[in-house]
Order: structure tokens, then sequence, then C-alpha cells
């Protein structure tokens, strides 16, 4: 979102920062994280999350691979065994 000039030289460098997006892969851990007890389809991670077609499949793919998620049949859950926390309390709102 573009500022306005008297906004850009007033400001400090840090202030400026641009805000990080979180790739597709970590909106899904989150996501999970956030559901440890409950498991997915892949239309409901879609839905919960806005990733769609190959980056969703992708990102599964590339989570279950690092031990992240598991599943069966058409759901998908985080592994209790991985080393994922989700320590703010909140609850998890779709980006």
């Amino acid at each position: 979102m573009p500022i306005d000039i008297d906004e850009f030289e007033a400001a400090p460098p840090e202030a400026l920062q641009a805000a990080t997006e979180a790739s597709p892969t970590e909106h899904i851990l989150e996501f999970l994280a956030f559901n440890p007890k409950k498991a997915y389809s892949r239309e409901e991670i879609q839905t919960a999350t806005g990733i769609t077609g190959l980056d969703l499949i992708q990102a599964l793919s590339n989570l279950e691979n690092q031990g992240y998620v598991t599943h069966k049949g058409s759901y998908w859950i985080i592994d209790p065994d991985a080393d994922v926390s989700v320590d703010d309390g909140t609850p998890w709102e779709a980006p």
C-alpha cells in the first residue's frame, strides 16, 4: 500500500520496513497448528486459508515431506510429533 510523501519523509527507516508475507506453506502450518485436534480435507484447508490449486497441493506435500503434517485418505492433520507450537493464544484468522 502506498504512503504519502510526508509519512515517507517523517518516518524512521525501521518503521518503513515492508511486512513479510507468509508463504502458503506457513499459512497452512499455522492454520493446522491452531487446530491440532482436528483433521481437515483439502477443500476445508483451501476455504480457511484462501490457498488454492497447485499452491495448496505443493504446500501440503512439502509439509508432509518435512514431517509437519500427515494425512489419511483426503484428510490432513498436523503431525502430533511435529515440533510446532502456537503460543500467542489468539484464534487463527485467514490472511
